[in-house]
């Protein structure tokens, strides 16, 4: 239950600091362990996850009990939303769908829409001096940038564009194979958000597309390796930005921030928000491809008697069930630390799991060759 001193502005960014600590010792525990863990270690990681995503939401709750909506909650609810599709915890699940509604298009078009207007007010409301020991004050200069015709910071440019892709493909994965609700969200997303001209529009749509067609094989292609993902942080104009980035400094500049005397407005926006959204995106690309991967296979054990390991075989079916895992080889390693569920799929480990499944079965006399079992009628 929030009380009335959640209305304080100060007690808000007071326990985002609490909350910062929590959040940093969680991961110097946790990415400086093994990667294999026992079972104990797994829940305890679990536990953690939602200690902090509970935590967070308290937080969200005293936002929204004060009717704040400033760069500061926008940043706040932006942060939640990466934990929530990251963490392994239910809470996040539960969380994430709750979040992008909030965020989309309510709270950009409230926050990031009056910064363009003439009549802005110069100061955002107090902050912690823990957060900020500068005047909440926005320099003419950084008012200047947001004017300006070629690099005006709109909804659509790069934040909300990129988190209403995000919201997208949850949609997707929680809907699919049906994508009504996808199309329901489209429509509730408006063009100042999420350009319809744009090239990450037509990637989305693209991808939408190839899953409702059950086209597996450009489904692939659309959603792997490192293209997608320096194709998807050039929506925000940015150079440099790495998608291999250590996820634990990605995620170390979460902190959100209520002064923003900055002159390099759209490299602040850019760098900080896709460095925080391309494991996010890796995560729910994983999760997309595992659910068309699971359909490709129940499709294919329909049409096909016998699947052969020939390279040629191998080739397709790798690519018709999405088996080339999405991640980047430098980020494996600290990905599947923190129980991010992106370790890479081989096709040998994944004929050994439909074997055991009993879905396929090996032909005697021929090496090589499996004879595909029938999906049973219920």
């Amino acid at each position: 239950m929030v009380t009335r001193e959640w209305d304080d502005f100060r007690t808000q960014e007071a326990y985002w600091e609490f909350i910062d600590g929590k959040l940093t010792a969680f991961w110097k525990e946790y990415l400086s362990q093994p990667v294999c863990q026992n079972e104990f270690a797994k829940r305890k990681c679990v536990e953690s996850q939602t200690n902090v995503l509970i935590l967070f939401r308290k937080l969200r709750e005293g936002l929204l009990s004060s009717g704040r909506n400033d760069q500061f909650s926008l940043q706040v609810y932006e942060t939640s939303l990466y934990l929530s599709v990251m963490f392994e915890s239910s809470v996040g699940m539960l969380d994430t769908t709750s979040i992008l509604s909030r965020l989309v298009p309510g709270m950009y078009t409230a926050v990031l829409q009056p910064l363009q207007s003439p009549q802005l007010s110069p100061s955002f409301p107090p902050v912690s001096p823990a957060l900020s020991s500068t005047p909440t004050r926005i320099s003419p200069t950084f008012l200047s940038s947001l004017s300006s015709p070629s690099r005006s910071w709109s909804p659509s440019r790069p934040s909300a564009s990129l988190t209403a892709i995000l919201m997208l493909l949850h949609t997707l994965i929680l809907a699919y194979p049906s994508q009504r609700a996808y199309f329901d969200t489209l429509q509730s997303i408006p063009e100042c958000i999420l350009d319809r001209k744009s090239d990450i529009y037509g990637w989305i749509r693209a991808v939408a597309r190839c899953l409702g067609g059950c086209d597996f094989v450009e489904f692939e292609n659309l959603t792997r390796g490192s293209g997608v993902f320096e194709f998807v942080t050039s929506v925000g104009d940015v150079k440099g930005v790495d998608s291999n980035l250590d996820l634990k400094l990605r995620l170390a500049d979460s902190k959100p921030v209520s002064n923003l005397s900055l002159n390099s407005h759209s490299t602040f926006v850019s760098n900080s928000h896709l460095r925080k959204t391309v494991p996010t995106l890796r995560v729910l690309l994983s999760r997309l491809r595992a659910k068309a991967r699971d359909r490709a296979w129940v499709i294919f054990r329909s049409a096909y008697r016998e699947m052969s390991e020939e390279d040629e075989s191998k080739k397709w079916l790798e690519r018709y069930l999405a088996l080339e895992s999405v991640e980047g080889a430098s980020l494996e390693e600290m990905e599947e630390r923190v129980n991010l569920g992106l370790g890479k799929i081989t096709f040998d480990d994944w004929i050994r799991e439909r074997e055991r499944d009993g879905h396929i079965r090996r032909r005697e006399g021929v090496v090589g060759r499996w004879v595909v079992c029938k999906v049973r009628q219920e």
